[in-house]
C-alpha cells in the first residue's frame, strides 16, 4: 500500500482530531479538571467586576472633577461680579459728590457761569448722578445761543455749564 502527501495528510489530520477528542472526553469527564475550569472562570468573572468598578470609579472622579471646575468657574463669576458692582458704586459716589462739590462752589461764587473746565473736573455727564439728592431741572436761556439749555445750580444734565439766577 502506497501512500500520497495528501492521504498522509488525512490520515495525521484523523488520527490528532480523534486524540483530541479522547482527552477532551476524559477532561470533562475528570473532576479535577472541572475545579480548574470553574475556577478560571470564576477568575475572569471577578477581573471583568474589577475592570468595571476600576471604569466607574475613574467616571465618578471624572464627573467630580468637571462639577468642581464649574463651581470653581461660577465662584470666580461671581466675585467678578461684585468687584465690577464695587467699582461701579465708588465711580458713581465720586461723581455725585463731584456734584455736589460743584454745586456748593456755584452756590457760593454765585458767578454768572462756572464751567466744569475751570474747576477741573473731568466729567462732561452726570447720568450716572441721578440717584443723588439732587433735583432735575433743565431751564433754558435766551442770552446763551451756542447752547439752548445749561445747567442750573440744583440740576443734573449733560451740559458741563451752570448758571444761578
Amino acid at each position: 500500500m502506497v501512500f500520497d502527501d495528501a492521504s498522509w495528510d488525512t490520515l495525521i489530520n484523523d488520527s490528532v482530531d480523534k486524540f483530541v477528542q479522547r482527552l477532551e472526553k476524559e477532561f470533562r469527564e475528570d473532576a479535577e479538571f472541572r475545579k480548574e475550569v470553574l475556577r478560571h472562570e470564576r477568575w475572569r468573572v471577578t477581573e471583568k467586576r474589577e475592570q468595571i468598578k476600576r471604569n466607574v470609579s475613574e467616571q465618578k472622579q471624572e464627573a467630580e472633577k468637571q462639577a468642581y471646575a464649574k463651581l470653581q468657574r461660577m465662584r470666580e463669576l461671581k466675585k467678578l461680579k461684585k468687584r465690577r458692582k464695587d467699582q461701579r458704586k465708588k465711580v458713581m459716589k465720586i461723581r455725585r459728590q463731584t456734584w455736589i462739590a460743584f454745586r456748593i462752589f456755584v452756590m457760593i461764587f454765585r458767578s454768572e457761569i462756572v464751567t466744569l473746565d475751570t474747576l477741573d473736573i473731568e466729567f462732561t455727564n452726570y447720568k450716572h448722578a441721578n440717584s443723588s439728592p439732587i433735583s432735575l431741572e433743565k431751564r433754558s436761556f435766551q442770552e446763551i445761543r451756542k447752547r439752548k439749555s445749561c445747567i442750573c445750580a440744583t440740576n443734573i444734565g449733560n451740559w458741563n455749564t451752570a448758571k444761578l439766577n
